[in-house]
């Protein structure tokens, strides 16, 4: 007995000291885990639940830069000024630019444009981004989406040498869309995409952030030399544009004949863009013709029968 339990006695001292040493790395380690904010837990506390939707209330708010807009008529690549001599039907491009802090965040759309004599005369050029006539002046396009641009003939009012323009740019995030004109062309004021898929998008801008008007005048002297016929051309335009605006004020059920400067921000989105028919223009040009024929036919014979009477 004596010799079994002298046995026993080192067997439970080794023991001993093996659970000990095993509680004191468990409390080294328990210390280092709390020395670095971390606490370990074997088991959930009762009732524990993980969320399945996690709500995030801290959010990052970024300021855009206001956009600032230029608007410029050049003739061979050289800035309209007081020293460039512009006549009739000399072929010019008008640009619109952004500049260059908001140039990566926008893009421009020209919505209207409208041409002036600063007096009683005012006609629309572009209408709901398209041409109205494009031999006057062509629709905008674009490369980049940041500048805007389109070719047209210098043309000036019978009774003044100053041609004002007004235009109604929009300013889109990213790009404006491009509208989808009755002669089959794309109005874009944007960056360029495929025809296609144009066709399939709205006429309203639904990235439309801004509506900015701008303005400028180009001083248009009619020189001795310049070519009559294509200053007698210019004028048959603008003649047929004037035809051309009284039928988008029928089509617009009387809002297109507000004043343009007025209505800038009141004009009716769902307006469809419009061309003019040149076969309609020249109907009405023959009917205007026929008029003033037979009115001179009669006032001929009133003054050949007064003058048997005297």
């Amino acid at each position: 007995m004596m010799n079994e339990t002298s046995q026993e006695q080192p067997r439970f001292i080794y023991q001993q000291q093996q659970l000990d040493q095993l509680q004191q790395q468990q409390q080294q380690q328990s210390q280092q885990l709390q020395h670095h904010g971390i606490v370990r837990r074997d088991v959930l506390p009762a009732g524990f639940q993980e969320p399945e939707d996690i709500e995030i209330t801290t959010s990052l708010i970024k300021k855009a830069p206001e956009p600032r807009l230029a608007i410029g008529v050049s003739q061979n690549g050289k800035r309209v000024t007081g020293d460039l001599t512009v006549t009739p039907g000399t072929p010019l491009t008008m640009e619109i630019t952004l500049d260059q802090e908001s140039a990566p965040i926008y893009g421009l759309g020209v919505n209207y444009l409208e041409v002036t004599d600063t007096r009683l005369l005012s006609e629309t050029i572009i209408f709901k981004g398209c041409t109205v006539d494009p031999y006057l002046f062509e629709n905008f396009n674009t490369i980049d989406g940041d500048t805007l641009s389109a070719k047209f003939k210098a043309f000036k009012f019978p009774d003044s040498s100053y041609v004002q323009f007004r235009a109604t740019v929009n300013v889109c995030l990213d790009k404006c869309l491009g509208t989808q004109c009755s002669n089959g062309q794309i109005g874009y004021g944007r960056r360029r995409r495929d025809t296609s898929d144009a066709m399939m998008t709205p006429l309203m801008d639904t990235n439309k952030v801004y509506e900015i008007s701008l303005a400028m005048f180009i001083k248009i002297n009619d020189l001795e030399g310049v070519n009559r016929n294509e200053v007698l051309r210019l004028e048959e335009k603008l003649r047929e544009l004037k035809l051309a605006n009284q039928r988008l004020a029928r089509n617009s059920r009387g809002h297109f004949e507000e004043p343009l400067v007025k209505t800038f921000e009141q004009l009716p989105l769902s307006v469809p863009a419009f061309v003019v028919d040149e076969k309609e223009l020249e109907d009405a040009r023959n009917a205007v013709n026929a008029i003033t024929s037979t009115g001179a036919v009669i006032l001929s014979i009133i003054l050949t029968v007064l003058c048997k009477f005297l």
